[in-house]
């Protein structure tokens, strides 16, 4: 939802797994200890508790995504679709993540991928126990197998976030060691009603998991490594709540209001709905940058627990209690048609390319630069490095140690404005994902999230200049998306960048290149797309907002005018009209019409197309060519 403060929502998903880990397995510890644990009767419990409101989410998606979604987003919405009916939808969101995803919070199946975890190992878990748990000479083998795993997992997690972090955030094996700790929960305290005896140290204990779960909220951000160390704030604080949080305690008594009750019983129905109404509010809506405002979120909020009641009260809960039918194979083909109906219809949506035929040949050529593939021309990891790799990866051809060739040095957005500057200069590309070319003290600390989750960018900076220096070239062009970096960490790395540089190479000339125009994901929304067509004309106008550009701008321009040998092109003032229109915008240049088609001037939130750079490479030309004959 976007909501200011709180960064850290994502967190529900870990103690969702922490407490579905304790639940499952108490109850199971139960029946066991009952005698009357059956593998069958667990996986009707479980299809009874998950498919009809699972699949009637499902099938409410359909008709707004075939009215809303381009054929771009209606074929990876239909992949998922399919991912998602086989509890898979963790696999497919990791396959289609990466740092140019930048579309993530429009799929409106994203969430799935948490149920599909939970049902992975719900798959193997009651066999697990019906062996290890059923046969008492076998328990003491069997803690001993969970605890393996349980550090294997763990142990991965951190690893795979340190070395290309968010990259574990989907996979089952960096997720595992969650359930498992609610496991050891339930093991625990199987026979047992309280952790400590105390009441003053359950109070504490179970204080300190709330003030855990709250803190968590705050700190955690996009680009927090995680899953990983830092997630064990959030675990802890929900295993602290299970174990001390009795209803004796005060976490306990105020978890027991109404108000938590009752959204303790719609919370399934209001996780499978919340992640498509904020998606598919925002294809309606077409909010700015793609976050919606402060007050749609809330409303948003309101009818999610809404809808969510409604699911919860006419759909679980007749299939839970069992008041539709007690016959479990009557309940299995009742269900089996929608399964059914939502099977052909992600099958149908991938085989009809996400249903282009209800479009014109020209918004169906538009919508295709959403999966525009850029890693030929951007160079990638030859020229154009990503956050796994190190300096000593750059290719040889990406430098020359030529006074007429040009140096490219920044992060994906310079990578992506190579194509164009190669049409008209001689240029050496050093660009590296996510890594503005800013050089810091050793004791300086960075404030960036993206900064910092680049582990290796410092080095890489530091390698560059270096190279620089001891080189013979003449221009050095920097850019990059300076406004999605800490302004902080931008005015004091590009104060000592340029102070470096400039001192220590006195035949040397830098050109700062500002910052560039950003369009977002719902830009190729159907409604968009249907008015990019039809206009005749050259140039294809964008309203934009230019407020946060213009702050990042004026800071550049004062910090390059008090350097000799340094400039600075502005790209709003090649690329927008100098007066706000009418409805308090400017109008920027958003693409081009060759051959009657439409051509974006770039292909997602900022990064250009081959032809989108070429533009501004000419309207820059003439002005490159004046520094470098300096």
């Amino acid at each position: 939802a976007n909501i200011p403060y709180f960064s850290g929502g994502y967190i529900g998903v870990d103690v969702f797994f922490v407490i579905s880990g304790y639940l499952i397995t108490s109850l199971i510890i139960d029946e066991i200890g009952n005698q009357t644990f059956s593998i069958k009767d667990f996986y009707i419990r479980r299809i009874r508790r998950l498919l009809p409101a699972l699949f009637f989410v499902l099938l409410c998606c359909l008709p707004v995504g075939i009215l809303y979604l381009s054929p771009y987003f209606l074929l990876d919405f239909s992949k998922n679709l399919l991912s998602s009916l086989f509890f898979l939808g963790n696999l497919y969101i990791h396959s289609e993540s990466g740092y140019f995803e930048t579309f993530s919070n429009l799929k409106p199946l994203l969430h799935t991928w948490s149920l599909a975890i939970e049902e992975q190992y719900y798959l193997v878990f009651p066999f697990f126990m019906m062996v290890f748990w059923k046969i008492n000479n076998l328990r003491t083998y069997g803690v001993v197998l969970l605890l393996v795993i349980f550090v294997l997992s763990f142990t991965y997690a951190i690893f795979i976030s340190n070395s290309i972090p968010g990259s574990g955030f989907y996979l089952t094996l960096a997720r595992i060691w969650e359930i498992l700790i609610g496991c050891f929960c339930a093991l625990y305290i199987s026979g047992k009603s309280k952790f400590f005896s105390s009441y003053f140290l359950n109070n504490i204990i179970s204080g300190l998991g709330l003030f855990l779960l709250l803190f968590s909220l705050f700190i955690f951000e996009k680009n927090s490594n995680h899953p990983g160390l830092l997630t064990l704030l959030p675990v802890f604080g929900a295993v602290f709540i299970i174990l001390s949080g009795n209803t004796n305690t005060f976490v306990g008594r105020l978890l027991s209001q109404k108000i938590f009750v009752f959204t303790g019983l719609i919370s399934y129905s209001a996780y499978l709905w919340h992640q498509p109404i904020f998606a598919f509010s925002k294809f309606i809506l077409k909010p700015e940058q793609n976050d919606l405002s402060l007050i749609v979120s809330f409303f948003l909020i309101l009818l999610i627990f809404f809808i969510a009641w409604i699911s919860w009260k006419y759909i679980e809960l007749p299939f839970r209690e069992k008041t539709i039918n007690n016959n479990y194979k009557i309940n299995i083909y009742f269900l089996l048609f929608p399964f059914i109906v939502l099977l052909f219809a992600s099958l149908y949506g991938i085989t009809s390319k996400g249903m282009e035929s209800r479009f014109s040949d020209q918004i169906i050529n538009l919508d295709k630069y959403n999966e525009y593939q850029w890693e030929e021309y951007y160079r990638q990891y030859e020229c154009f490095l990503e956050t796994e790799n190190e300096y000593e990866d750059f290719d040889d051809k990406c430098f020359r140690n030529n006074k007429n060739y040009l140096v490219l040095w920044g992060d994906s957005l310079a990578a992506s404005m190579y194509p164009g500057l190669n049409n008209y200069f001689n240029i050496s590309q050093l660009t590296t994902s996510g890594c503005a070319p800013l050089l810091f003290n050793e004791n300086y600390r960075i404030q960036s999230h993206l900064l910092n989750a680049r582990p290796n960018c410092k080095n890489i900076n530091k390698e560059i200049y270096k190279l620089i220096s001891n080189s013979s070239v003449k221009t050095i062009i920097l850019q990059a998306a300076w406004d999605q970096y800490n302004l902080d960490d931008v005015q004091i790395g590009l104060k000592l960048t340029l102070n470096k540089i400039l001192i220590n190479n006195p035949k040397i000339n830098v050109l700062v290149l500002g910052t560039p125009l950003s369009w977002f994901g719902h830009e190729y929304s159907i409604g968009t797309l249907k008015q990019r067509v039809g206009e005749n004309k050259k140039l294809i106008n964008i309203e934009t907002d230019l407020n946060k550009l213009k702050l990042y701008d004026n800071h550049l321009k004062k910090i390059v005018n008090s350097f000799d040998r340094a400039h600075i092109i502005l790209i709003d003032e090649l690329m927008c009209d100098k007066q706000i229109n009418v409805n308090g915008k400017y109008n920027c240049v958003g693409g081009f019409l060759i051959n009657k088609n439409i051509v974006p001037y770039v292909w997602d939130s900022g990064h250009h197309t081959v032809e989108g750079s070429k533009y501004i490479a000419k309207k820059l030309s003439n002005q490159i060519n004046k520094i470098h004959q300096e």
